[in-house]
């Protein structure tokens, strides 16, 4: 008698630039669903340039079970899929969807519950002379649900301003920096500005930094994601909100999974992705002076720790004692400004250790340690290995600084 040929599991096709933290975040909860007893067989694309007619073709030639989306795609391209009758879990631009298939379903940010918390947080911190938001470049339909719901709210408190630009080419994202300047500038102060997201959001602190608006003192900024990378590097280092892209992530994986058990019974469904937290930082949180010191130090060591510098530069920097830094370090993080910069160094060193092929006394060198014996010295003393052992050991790549 003959065996039963084992069942293969479902080939689910994932489209997810991974690029900024909300794909992560999205790819995370999709694994984090997988994690228990379910088993599929993934294939991961991370760039729109790969999500394409032809490449659609292949892939279900090679017989593919479903698909989530969460690049940007032409109807075209989903009517082509959704022909094929496979489950889609949609994760971006919803809106275009044109195709009526049955099986699509498609998650949508809840940009109006974003546009709320901005509001209410700001409303909550005062009073202010004005009340702004900083468009998409491409006015974008997420965008304006953003700001018509933080419009709703904070309207009757004071006078509300939009900056808006039509870009030049399709993909720019980049803001006019002096017409952004002599806008921010012109907004009655104290301001509260939300951009669209934490790109925009960088663009408006350069700007008040050009202009030198002081900020969150003449204005405050939020943005939106909650992109560490972006916004702990930013000066200052800036407040955002962040959407759930985890839990999307989770239930995109669970709204496939029925779908595919479901056969062809199930039809698809629209599901929103609500708000996470809104994690505050120096953009709207005006500091004391001893912590704005500690700020300002900071900001500046995370600049220049590359360039070799040690506690003293800082302090002459900011014109300063290094006692009375050390001291202000010590009451706000619990540690001297020449731990934190031998901690920040060090995490460096990891991160490229564990994320480039470059030789070990090259990265050492860029990171701004003279003394390469030393540097090796200090770094086996700190995790037990040397930097060439850690870098084997390293099952997971750590975080950016």
């Amino acid at each position: 008698m003959k065996n039963k040929r084992e069942k293969r599991p479902p080939r689910i096709y994932v489209a997810i630039p991974t690029s900024g933290k909300d794909g992560q975040m999205r790819l995370a909860g999709i694994f984090r669903y997988l994690g228990g007893s379910r088993l599929w067989d993934l294939r991961l694309v991370q760039s729109r340039k790969d999500f394409t007619r032809p490449m659609l073709e292949e892939v279900l030639r090679g017989g593919m079970d479903g698909f989530i989306i969460a690049v940007p795609f032409s109807n075209d391209e989903i009517d082509f899929l959704a022909a094929a009758k496979l489950p889609i879990v949609v994760m971006t631009d919803a809106a275009k969807l044109a195709s009526s298939g049955s099986r699509i379903s498609s998650f949508f940010v809840d940009n109006a519950a974003i546009g709320r918390t901005a509001a209410r947080y700001f409303l909550s911190r005062g009073q202010f002379g004005a009340f702004a938001y900083v468009t998409d470049t491409m006015q974008s339909q997420w965008s304006d649900e953003r700001e018509r719901a933080f419009k709703a709210v904070v309207g009757g408190h004071a006078p509300f301003l939009s900056f808006r630009r039509q870009p030049t080419h399709p993909e720019e994202r980049i803001l006019p920096a002096d017409e952004l300047g002599d806008w921010l500038a012109k907004l009655p102060k104290p301001a509260a500005v939300l951009a669209a997201n934490d790109h925009y959001a960088i663009q408006v602190l350069s700007a008040c930094r050009m202009r030198s608006i002081r900020v969150p003192v003449q204005i405050s900024v939020l943005g939106v994601d909650n992109d560490e990378l972006l916004a702990e590097n930013a000066v200052p280092t800036l407040s955002s909100i962040e959407p759930d892209f985890d839990e999307a992530g989770y239930r995109a994986a669970a709204e496939m999974d029925r779908l595919l058990r479901s056969r062809n019974d199930a039809e698809g469904r629209k599901l929103v992705c609500g708000v996470k937290q809104l994690v505050e930082r120096h953009s709207t949180v005006y500091l004391t002076p001893s912590a704005q010191l500690v700020a300002n130090a900071l900001d500046f060591m995370r600049r220049h720790a590359t360039d070799g510098i040690v506690a003293d530069d800082v302090a002459r920097h900011l014109k300063v004692s290094r006692g009375l830094i050390d001291l202000r370090m010590r009451e706000v993080h619990g540690k001297s400004l020449a731990a934190a910069l031998r901690e920040y160094r060090l995490s460096l060193v990891k991160y490229r250790l564990a994320n480039t092929d470059k030789p070990v006394i090259r990265i050492l060198t860029e990171c701004g340690y003279r003394n390469i014996r030393a540097a090796e010295n200090l770094f086996r003393k700190v995790t037990g290995l040397t930097p060439t052992a850690w870098r084997r050991s390293s099952a997971k790549r750590p975080k950016r600084p």
